[in-house]
């Protein structure tokens, strides 16, 4: 550990700035090719880190200032940026079937995979709940939505 402190402490004034630019623009590179938040932090840190160097702190100072803010701002910003950047989930009026009533139109068979019945004055393709088949004009519920397929059941 003695070499590695040597060999940072006897690195040109220059090349330490040279080190935690270079630092910065990968991790800004990192940050806009994945676009995921996962180096954000770290550009923070580096940037810290080279205002230290050009203050002439000692390397391990400023390996401890990047450490540090790096840290705080992960704890810090990673779960306000999460909440900013949410994709919030539409609701579509098709949830709103589920629990109607509705009228089988050709029968319902899970085997041949076929079936057709009608739920709020709309033509749908129909899967048994249960695997049990259902004749044309029988009363339906409509227990979930599977895409374009209504999953029903018999009246209770």
């Amino acid at each position: 550990m003695d070499s590695i402190t040597q060999f940072f402490n006897d690195m040109p004034y220059v090349s330490l700035l040279i080190f935690w630019a270079s630092l910065v623009l990968f991790f800004m590179i990192v940050e806009a090719a994945t676009a995921a938040l996962v180096s954000l932090w770290f550009i923070l840190g580096g940037a810290v880190a080279f205002i230290a160097a050009l203050c002439g702190a000692s390397f391990w100072i400023q390996v401890i200032l990047f450490t540090v803010v790096s840290a705080i701002a992960f704890l810090l910003l990673r779960p306000m940026m999460i909440r900013s950047f949410r994709i919030k989930e539409t609701t579509t009026n098709v949830d709103s079937i589920v629990g109607m009533n509705g009228i089988v139109l050709e029968e319902i068979d899970n085997l041949r995979t076929a079936g057709r019945v009608k739920v709020n004055g709309m033509n749908w393709s129909a899967k048994s709940a249960t695997g049990e088949n259902f004749a044309p004009e029988q009363i339906i519920v409509v227990k979930e939505v599977q895409g374009v397929t209504l999953i029903v059941d018999k009246i209770d």
